[in-house]
């Protein structure tokens, strides 16, 4: 509980939730960053997430309007997020794509152990 107390306390941070029937069924937690390259800002999709039951409902599309609208609301000219390059994410990618997000650039992690 001390992660989303924490995100929820950061003004650069924002979480929505849908509820069906008083159940979470989808979230998408975001961040407002700032370009290095250019001035301005941008949002970030760190989470998103809808049950697998409710998927093609409409809860996904919902989320990134209202991520767009916040996006907007905070000033901010784009929206970027990752998503997994494994073969169960071809749904996502496809999705994502219907929504209005183009393909630009693979990512990286690196864990860092102790």
């Amino acid at each position: 509980m001390l992660r989303l107390k924490n995100i929820s306390a950061d003004k650069d941070y924002k979480t929505l939730v849908v509820l069906a029937e008083d159940e979470a069924v989808g979230m998408i937690g975001m961040s407002k960053n700032y370009f290095y390259e250019h001035n301005g800002s941008y949002v970030r999709i760190l989470v998103m997430v809808v049950k697998k039951a409710h998927r093609n409902k409409g809860v996904g599309k919902r989320l990134l309007q209202e991520a767009e609208r916040w996006t907007r609301k905070i000033g901010a000219t784009a929206i970027v997020l990752n998503s997994g390059n494994r073969p169960e994410r071809e749904d996502a990618y496809i999705f994502y794509q219907k929504m209005g997000f183009e393909i630009r650039s693979s990512g990286f992690i690196k864990q860092l152990k102790d």
